[in-house]
């Protein structure tokens, strides 16, 4: 154990030979202890953190309380891996990896080692304490950076994941060229993402369910959530277009919502190989969705926090107005695989 003075000047002490070894080889800067486990590449300690909220920085445990889901996101990755004929292991870069919500079902389920990074030492703090709770402590390094700034040395990487987090940043093709950095020849990148054309059949799905509400002169949190969702779809579609675009862009939580066109441009730059897949091959995902955000970010109760005629309104799209090959050119949200070549 060796003791070292943080940057705020706390003293504390650290597995020093955790510290220097594998986790140090794979970055070009030095690391610094910031407080308990949590390490920061030196050159971001007097940088501001930009393009992050509150919650994030100073509610990480309300966070974590709320949103707390290992169980979904080892769905979402394993369907991903078992799509993909691939097995992790070795050395895992996590961008975004908030309390843990990927990470933790990496080191459960996977002979890997992960360095989990996020914008927010909070957050990480709480990861390292689930994580040393399961006895994963010395297969887990966390490190707080801004994921826009590449710190890493060049093919480290065996797979690089971001579970919803390049729509947070402020240039997402920054964080896509780091992963791309770090990763091996035939190394894997996966990125869980909003996209574009099937959040806008939804706000088209959205405006026809509030028409006939306002037909039939009904009210209620439901309706106003979807509206919510409307405004959100599209300051995030038209952000170029929107007065005060400059000043305000930054300071979102939620920026982009991605479209093909996005990766393919990164591919043709950086020569690899990009696969979008749909989440759950889209299936019902147009109810699936709204479902999720009523239950899970509006707080309301579904069936119920929407009339029967509404969640009608919704299944049309999901079943009678396109082939099921059309669907999979809609994806509300979906799997970004990038192979390193």
């Amino acid at each position: 154990m060796g003791e070292y003075t943080s940057f705020n000047g706390d003293v504390f002490h650290v597995n020093e030979e955790f510290f220097m070894s594998w986790v140090q080889d794979v970055f070009s800067v030095p690391l610094m202890p910031i407080e308990g486990d949590v390490l920061m590449p030196e050159p971001e300690v007097s940088l501001p953190k930009y393009g992050v909220s509150a919650i994030f920085l100073a509610h990480a445990e309300e966070y974590f309380t709320r949103f707390k889901n290992y169980d979904y996101l080892y769905t979402l990755m394993s369907e991903t891996f078992e799509r993909l004929d691939y097995v992790p292991k070795g050395l895992v870069v996590d961008f975004g990896s908030g309390f843990g919500n990927s990470v933790i079902p990496l080191l459960e389920n996977y002979d890997v080692q992960v360095i989990a990074t996020d914008i927010s030492p909070d957050l990480l703090r709480i990861l390292k304490r689930e994580a040393r709770s399961r006895g994963f402590q010395d297969r887990c390094a966390a490190v707080a950076q801004d994921a826009q700034n590449c710190y890493f040395l060049p093919k480290h990487a065996d797979l690089v994941v971001g579970c919803a987090v390049l729509h947070h940043m402020v240039e997402p093709m920054a964080l896509v060229r780091a992963a791309i950095t770090v990763l091996k020849p035939g190394g894997k990148a996966i990125f869980f993402e909003p996209f574009e054309l099937g959040h806008q059949i939804l706000q088209i799905a959205y405006k026809q369910i509030l028409a006939e509400a306002k037909n039939r002169q009904l009210k209620g949190p439901g309706f106003d959530y979807l509206a919510a969702l409307n405004h959100d779809i599209h300051v995030r579609t038209h952000r170029n277009r929107l007065a005060g675009f400059e000043d305000n862009w930054k300071n979102l939580d939620d920026k982009w919502m991605f479209c093909a066109s996005h990766f393919k441009k990164i591919s043709d730059e950086l020569g690899c190989k990009i696969e979008i897949l749909p989440l759950h091959n889209n299936q019902h995902q147009f109810t699936r969705q709204t479902k999720t955000a009523l239950e899970s970010y509006g707080g309301l109760k579904c069936p119920d926090a929407l009339p029967d005629w509404a969640w009608s309104i919704l299944n049309d799209f999901d079943e009678n107005y396109f082939s099921p090959e059309g669907l999979m050119d809609l994806p509300i949200e979906a799997c970004v695989v990038i192979t390193a070549l």
